[in-house]
Formats: structure tokens, sequence, C-alpha cells
């Protein structure tokens, strides 16, 4: 798209760096204060996630699922180095894998 192609609001965002948030991105905030407000002692990331995406319309899901699998990969790579770390360290016994907002169990702490 070229310059001339823009509205002058488009102009404005473009000279003045601004970047909107992807319909992924918003949905997945909107979930999560949702969420917060719902159940102020904690939420699961699997259930921001269910209902950001269910939230979305049909034709913008096939990227937010692309999102969600990448996402998947990146954790799953934190998941691999935070084991790795932990089998190095007696005083944690396993990778920290808690739910989302939700205090870690693994030193006998509160959930």
């Amino acid at each position: 798209m070229s310059a001339r192609d823009l509205t002058a609001f488009e102009l404005l965002l473009r000279a003045s760096d601004v970047r909107l948030p992807s319909a992924w991105k918003a949905a997945w905030e909107e979930a999560e204060e949702l969420l917060a407000a719902m159940h102020p002692e904690g939420y699961d990331v699997l259930e921001v996630g269910r209902l950001a995406y269910e939230s979305l319309h049909d034709d913008l899901k096939p990227g937010a699922r692309d999102a969600l699998f990448y996402g998947w990969w990146e954790a799953e790579q934190d998941r691999n180095a935070r084991a790795e770390q932990a089998s190095e360290d007696d005083a944690h016994p396993a990778p920290c894998w808690y739910p989302y907002r939700k205090q870690c169990t693994c030193f006998g702490g509160a959930a």
C-alpha cells in the first residue's frame, strides 16, 4: 500500500510509529481483564486462551491459531530450559509450571 492510498489518520499513525494491537492481542487482553474481575483469586492461562479464541470472528481464528501454536512452542522451550535447570538444583524439585497468575506451590506456598 502506497502512502497516497492511506487516510490522514493512517498517515498520522505511520508518522508517529503507532502500532495497533492485533485482534488476537486485543481479544487476549479483554479475556484477561474479564477473568481477573471474575476470579480475583487467580485463573489459568488456558481459560484466557479459550475465552479469547472463542471471542474472535471466524475469519480471524486461523491467524490466532498460528499465534497459539507459536506461543505453545515458546512456552515448551522455556519449560525444557527450566526442567534442565531444576535437574541441577536440589532446592527446587521440578520445573515450576503453575497456573497463570497464581502462586507457585513448589516451595509450599498457598495456591
